[in-house]
């Protein structure tokens, strides 16, 4: 049951899980098909693991714009603020996210 629920948690369809338990209830005879099947959420679960890196990247951009724009008053400040004076990390990160206005 808790291999079930890690498999729901995992974002796979219920339909993809009764397969799974289908299987599973088969035996050793389809162990091929089984690895193939978490193999696949295994990539999947990566794929979504990097657009969240990503979100919070861009998320983590907004806060520092905010925070600067907060303490100074105006968006303007964080807007025009020289590419060279930014810190590393919001660099980094405008460039990961491609953000090339704000």
């Amino acid at each position: 049951m808790r291999f079930v629920e890690r498999l729901k948690v995992s974002g796979m369809p219920i339909k993809e899980i009764r397969e799974y338990i289908r299987l599973y209830m088969e035996g050793d005879s389809t162990i091929e098909e089984r690895r193939r099947i978490v193999h696949e959420r295994r990539a999947a679960i990566d794929a979504q693991l990097e657009e969240l890196k990503l979100a919070r990247d861009f998320i983590e951009y907004k806060c520092w714009f905010y925070d600067v724009a907060a303490e100074s008053g105006t968006c303007d400040t964080p807007r025009n603020m020289p590419y060279e004076e930014l810190p590393d990390d919001i660099r980094r990160i405008k460039a990961k996210c491609r953000i090339n206005r704000y």
